[in-house]
């Protein structure tokens, strides 16, 4: 894996909306930048295990029930 796909990585997946970069910053930076994330992005959903799963669509309640449950722990480390 690449160091600028890390680095993306890295600063999309910051857990406090604070530190967390936002999608226009992400997205402000160089063309070429955007095109090598777009390339990775699609070589990404291109790879066989994705391509075996089928139907992802089950898959969005359980991510949106899994950042819930980071939300309401974040929020309760800050209330501490």
């Amino acid at each position: 894996m690449s160091e600028q796909l890390k680095d993306f990585i890295e600063k999309c997946t910051i857990m406090d909306p604070a530190q967390r970069p936002t999608t226009e910053q992400m997205l402000s930076v160089s063309t070429s930048a955007c095109v090598f994330r777009l390339h990775m992005l699609i070589n990404i959903l291109q790879h066989p295990f994705l391509q075996m799963a089928g139907d992802c669509s089950q898959l969005a309640p359980l991510v949106q029930k899994t950042s819930e449950s980071v939300e309401r722990k974040h929020n309760m480390l800050l209330e501490l």
